[in-house]
């Protein structure tokens, strides 16, 4: 039997990189299309009249059949990004 020994401050790196890897590599893959419910969470936003308007205003990919409406992540994601506003930058005083 081998007996190996590290410092305790190198086996909290390890078990924390293991962690990683593993949160990584074994997350399930996001979905294309978001209920009406998913769409407002990543927007932030309650408001179904709020959805409405951005399916009529073309602001965000969606489809539907029937009633269901369904909302595409990808076009959510670049509605965040086209409308998102740099920091403003300090003044040194």
């Amino acid at each position: 039997m081998n007996v190996i020994t590290i410092q305790s401050e190198a086996l909290h790196v390890l078990i924390e990189e293991v962690i990683q890897h593993l949160a990584t590599s074994h997350s399930e893959p996001q979905k294309t299309w978001l209920t009406t419910t998913e769409a407002m969470a990543l927007l932030n936003i309650r408001s179904k009249t709020t959805m409405q308007n951005l399916r009529n205003n073309g602001c965000i990919k969606y489809t539907q059949m029937g009633k269901l409406i369904q909302y595409d992540r990808a076009s959510i994601l670049q509605f965040l990004e086209d409308n998102s506003r740099e920091p403003f930058k300090q003044r040194k005083k």
